[in-house]
């Protein structure tokens, strides 16, 4: 069990090794969560870079760079990172699918729901 950028950058760099295809990750619909990355420019020494840093990653550039394979139009140059978008409208861009890393992966149809109680 792990963290699903975790598990798809692992079986990515297992691939990108000559490792084929020996490490998978798969998310089990009953155990699945998806959460975020908290990234707050609030007490940033320097709020204006990182209130930029966030519009860009935000923007729909920055979540190609999130989700898209490596050397894909807009996507990373070295190492795909695997992760999923936050932008629900990023999903609706079905000419993408054909560079995204996990094209099948759409949080916003998981038909299952994890109730949290903090207590």
């Amino acid at each position: 069990m792990c963290i699903d950028f975790y598990g798809r950058e692992q079986q990515e760099a297992v691939l990108r090794r000559g490792g084929g295809n020996r490490v998978g990750y798969v998310s089990r619909r009953w155990v699945g969560v998806f959460g975020r990355s908290d990234r707050a420019p609030s007490r940033a020494p320097h709020r204006g870079v990182a209130v930029a840093f966030m519009e860009f990653v935000l923007s729909l550039d920055g979540q190609k760079l999130w989700a898209f394979r490596t050397g894909s139009p807009g996507g990373p140059r070295q190492y795909a990172l695997r992760r999923l978008p936050v932008r629900r409208d990023f999903y609706d861009h079905k000419e993408w699918l054909q560079y995204r890393t996990d094209p099948d992966v759409n949080p916003y149809t998981e038909k299952t729901v994890l109730i949290f109680h903090r207590e």
